[in-house]
């Protein structure tokens, strides 16, 4: 079962985990179990290379203090992995001209074959009901990309629609290899010769030449 950064994982009701950042069976461990009752996913975030079990991450909601949390399973009590939530799920909750950039960016990718999800506040959101967003969230999108014509076209419409938009838009574009890039940060160092950008893996974060990420996309 494949898993990368940013994926959303759902475990058995009976589940067994652990946990470095939290005393067992206190408040914050009865919100894991809970949250995992419900029928909830989880996240996956950065993994050891080593690790001989799987992190997975949960954000609470604004009135349970928000904290960010990590816990530990084995791999039999993982049920489902499914890719990062699609962008077309913020409409339901969105309106005016925020919806409307967020369909025009939908539309124009999914016509250039780029898969387009989010990840933080806003997807927290999505999946339980409750809070999270406040007056300074952004919106938190993952681009995955295969083809060198892919990436132009999408800094292009990643600036139109955060110019639109009443919120920030960030997040990442990712590689073939599983490297993602701030995609603020590869717009600014796209055409700089020799510029090295902070790539972030399923396992490790390390700068990288723009060249080296961009020898891994088809031609298109």
């Amino acid at each position: 079962m494949m898993m990368r950064r940013h994926d959303r994982v759902w475990l058995h009701p009976s589940a067994v985990f652990s946990s470095n950042c939290m005393p067992v069976d206190g408040f914050h461990w009865q919100q894991v179990q809970d949250w995992i009752c419900r029928g909830r996913p989880l996240v996956v975030p950065r993994q050891a290379a080593s690790a001989t079990q799987i992190v997975l991450g949960l954000a609470l909601p604004a009135h349970s203090d928000g904290k960010r949390l990590t816990i530990q399973v084995e791999r039999k009590d993982i049920s489902a992995v499914f890719p990062p939530m699609p962008l077309a799920k913020c409409l339901q909750i969105l309106s005016g001209r925020d919806r409307d950039c967020l369909v025009w960016l939908d539309a124009a990718m999914h016509g250039a074959g780029v898969r387009i999800g989010i990840y933080g506040s806003m997807a927290w959101e999505l999946v339980s009901g409750e809070t999270y967003r406040n007056e300074a969230s952004d919106l938190d999108v993952v681009c995955d990309v295969i083809e060198m014509n892919q990436v132009n076209m999408l800094l292009v419409a990643l600036q139109k629609a955060a110019a639109g938009l009443s919120f920030p838009l960030d997040g990442e574009i990712r590689f073939p290899n599983g490297q993602a890039v701030a995609w603020r940060e590869l717009l600014i160092c796209r055409n700089t010769p020799g510029a090295k950008v902070l790539a972030k893996g399923d396992e490790e974060i390390e700068l990288v030449a723009i060249e080296t990420l961009m020898d891994g996309l088809r031609e298109g």
